[in-house]
């Protein structure tokens, strides 16, 4: 559960689907904090550390300024053309879009320690 999707980005999503009659869906998406040319592999047996996209963690890719930026599915909820769905079930499909949210917003309940992240949001305390 996503709870603190708001009616806007509903609306923001169906306004975008409907600009963009080519895209199979509209999904919310958050801004990344991780960079993926950060991201490391570890070598199990000799600890050997390696980026994932093989790029060099010197030069431009040192600072985080000059880095894209990169964004993450939310899950909070999927907008999808039916008949797209329906030739291929996939919630992504071939094209589509993301309404961005703040990240301050998502929190995916999960696992107890998240409903403890909701609720503090929401100032209920831990109860």
């Amino acid at each position: 559960a996503t709870p603190f999707t708001r009616v806007e980005n509903l609306n923001q999503a169906y306004e975008m689907m409907c600009k963009h009659t080519n895209w199979d869906a509209v999904t919310l998406v958050r801004k990344a904090q991780e960079f993926p040319e950060w991201m490391l592999r570890r070598d199990e047996d000799s600890g050997e550390m390696s980026t994932v996209l093989g790029n060099s963690l010197d030069g431009e890719y040192n600072v985080s300024q000059n880095l894209p930026s990169v964004y993450y599915p939310c899950g909070a909820f999927w907008l999808n053309r039916v008949n797209s769905l329906l030739q291929q079930p996939s919630l992504y499909g071939r094209r589509w879009g993301g309404v961005i949210v703040s990240p301050e917003l998502v929190v995916d309940i999960d696992e107890p320690e998240d409903l403890a992240t909701a609720r503090k949001m929401v100032g209920e305390g831990e109860g």
